[in-house]
């Protein structure tokens, strides 16, 4: 969509649980999982995704853009159905304007980072998953699968469609 290349930084579990950039479009998860997912973006890097998808300049922070940010979570998500094989429902995309904002997620939730460069800047992946059902899950069966945080009940899907 962007013809951009997306090179992926080493994760990591971020003490300020607020966003990075200036625009990030999220869902939230719940069922065996609870959580949050947010991509945040710079707003030269959202303006020029909001132009690519609506097929026009988008210049200011408003509506179209916003729009098109849910437009481009809708797409990411509706791929990464097709790849979880647990029963969890994701809510309607929103975008939150503002760096530095809060992310309004349980305290006891590590959140990770997931940094990306590409040639227009940076921008991040910031995750926040409660595992619901650890208990039933066997932790060899977990291996390929999962990334273990330092919290035993929180676990993060590694894909490789990122």
């Amino acid at each position: 969509m962007l013809n951009e290349v997306l090179i992926i930084e080493k994760p990591t579990i971020k003490k300020e649980k607020i966003h990075s950039f200036d625009i990030s479009g999220m869902v939230t998860i719940s069922g065996d999982v609870n959580g949050i997912i947010s991509i945040s973006i710079p707003k030269s890097i959202a303006l020029r995704i909001g132009s690519v998808i609506l097929g026009e300049q988008i210049k200011i922070v408003g509506t179209e853009l916003t729009d098109s940010i849910v437009n481009l979570i809708n797409i990411i998500v509706g791929h990464a159905k097709h790849f979880i094989n647990s029963k969890i429902q994701f809510s309607i995309p929103y975008v939150v304007v503002g760096k530095d904002r809060p992310i309004g997620i349980d305290p006891s939730i590590p959140l990770i980072i997931i940094p990306f460069k590409c040639g227009q800047g940076e921008l991040a992946l910031e995750i926040a998953i409660k595992n619901n059902i650890t208990k039933k899950i066997k932790s060899e069966s977990l291996s390929n699968t999962f990334v273990k945080s330092s919290s035993a009940d929180v676990i993060l899907p590694c894909y490789s469609c990122f």
